[in-house]
């Protein structure tokens, strides 16, 4: 069945044709580059506007705000993971405000306005999280303002992924991509204005990031809202964007949702959690180090994100075949979805060799020191020998979830921290700052073997 694929619609009950799968893909991917583009922009403006110490200090900070993405990311994953599921389901994407698309979108809004208050209270604390993270004496003021925007921004940064995640579990690829894309422009025009033209300090890049996730969740809603109106005017094949009232969510559809952000939100937790011993070694070397681990994490996350385009895909694929009960399909998409992301994985870790050096010289700009930029190329060549580990553990971790395997996803976070922990434990006395890029590398391989045998026997069954 893998290999006959006669059908480029979405929506049929047939595996997609890889032209059709190809066209369902890449909007993804683009969606998930541009959506990841400002770091890299973001770190060029400031090179090239404020100083190296400056740049350095969203690296010593990149632990926090790593830790933010898995916590309040995971949480809109996990929501939008139920909204896929959603789509397999016969009759729920029915017209009318009880319907459970309805019901699962107006608990993820609720859901999402409580962690956008959860986000308030970890800016407050931000003084003291820098003091538990062992900053540099000589870039905590500076640090301290930009760690609590960049806090602040939770909310909208789970808000615009909520938004994305329903775009992609209507099947608007396409428009998702387009809509990332112009992310990328006004991310780059709010942060060239705060940092280039008003000369703010660095906090006023996670201040432009935050304005820049609340646009784009507006531009999103008032696309959906644009879709609403065609599917009640032409009953076209899809749902309508509806709110029901809060009583009227069942306990169940409640229980889903934090089950499905919880699991992916613990998994991911503990991930970071692993990468705390990293943060404090980094933290230990000099500005320039820092500086050029900041710039080589800003090109690293370009080829991660492209990868994990196929962890989106297994949940939205993935999900439709489950929910319409068809595991000989599941299994065939499943096969095609690892063995894509595998070889485009290959293919990324030899470019990366090959050009990385360029793209940290090109991000850092001219001023940037030779140690920054040999520093820099370090953790990408290194890190990037992990990236194959990875696109297994992207479409595994995903597929398993969608399933309804919401326990192993902890299983998953402990080998990930486990892995981190004891590779920086047995390197970093020996090998000093390369020992960061080898963790990472480790802490992709490992769990991507784990995956790989998790997903292999649950599809069996």
């Amino acid at each position: 069945m893998s290999r006959n694929f006669k059908t480029a619609e979405v929506n049929s009950m047939q595996l997609m044709n890889e032209r059709a799968f190809a066209l369902f893909i890449l909007p993804i991917m683009l969606s998930n580059v541009f959506q990841q583009l400002y770091a890299p922009v973001n770190a060029a403006v400031i090179s090239r506007f404020r100083s190296a110490d400056d740049l350095a200090v969203i690296g010593a900070c990149s632990f926090t705000a790593m830790l933010q993405g898995f916590v309040f990311g995971g949480m809109s994953t996990g929501f939008g993971i139920c909204l896929c599921d959603c789509a397999g389901e016969t009759g729920a994407f029915s017209k009318g405000e009880l319907s459970r698309s309805s019901k699962v979108w107006t608990a993820s809004l609720v859901l999402t306005g409580f962690l956008t208050f959860l986000g308030f209270i970890a800016a407050a604390a931000a003084p003291l999280i820098l003091t538990f993270l062992r900053l540099p004496k000589e870039l905590r003021v500076m640090a301290c303002p930009y760690l609590a925007m960049l806090l602040a921004g939770s909310g909208p940064s789970t808000l615009r992924g909520l938004m994305i995640w329903m775009l992609q579990a209507k099947k608007q690829t396409a428009k998702s991509g387009l809509i990332s894309a112009v992310s990328v422009v006004t991310q780059t025009a709010l942060t060239v204005l705060f940092i280039g033209f008003l000369h703010l300090p660095v906090w006023a890049s996670s201040l432009a990031a935050a304005l820049n996730h609340l646009l784009i969740s507006a531009l999103i809603f008032l696309s959906l809202l644009r879709d609403d109106k065609t599917i009640v005017e032409k009953g076209t094949n899809s749902f309508p964007l509806s709110l029901c009232p809060v009583r009227s969510i069942s306990p169940e559809i409640w229980s889903q949702l934090l089950g499905g952000g919880f699991s992916k939100a613990e998994m991911k937790l503990l991930t970071g959690l692993g990468a705390l011993p990293k943060q404090l070694v980094l933290n230990s070397f000099p500005v320039d180090r820092i500086a050029g681990y900041t710039v080589a994490m800003t090109i690293s996350n370009i080829p991660q994100v492209i990868l994990g385009a196929y962890g989106t895909c297994a949940a939205i694929l993935l999900g439709k075949w489950y929910g319409a009960q068809k595991p000989d399909l599941l299994r065939a998409e499943a096969k095609r979805l690892f063995t894509h992301a595998a070889v485009l994985a290959v293919l990324l870790t030899v470019s990366i060799f090959i050009f990385g050096s360029p793209l940290i010289r090109a991000v850092a700009g001219e001023g940037a020191s030779q140690e920054l930029i040999r520093s820099g190329y370090q953790v990408l060549a290194i890190s990037s020998a992990g990236l194959a580990g990875l696109a297994i553990y992207c479409v595994g971790h995903f597929g398993l979830q969608v399933i309804g395997k919401y326990k192993v996803q902890l299983v998953f976070g402990f080998i990930s921290m486990l892995t981190q922990v004891a590779a920086l434990a047995l390197t970093a006395p020996r090998i000093g700052f390369v020992s960061l890029p080898f963790t990472m590398m480790m802490s992709w391989i490992i769990p991507g073997i784990a995956a790989g045998i998790a997903s292999e026997k649950a599809l069996k069954k």
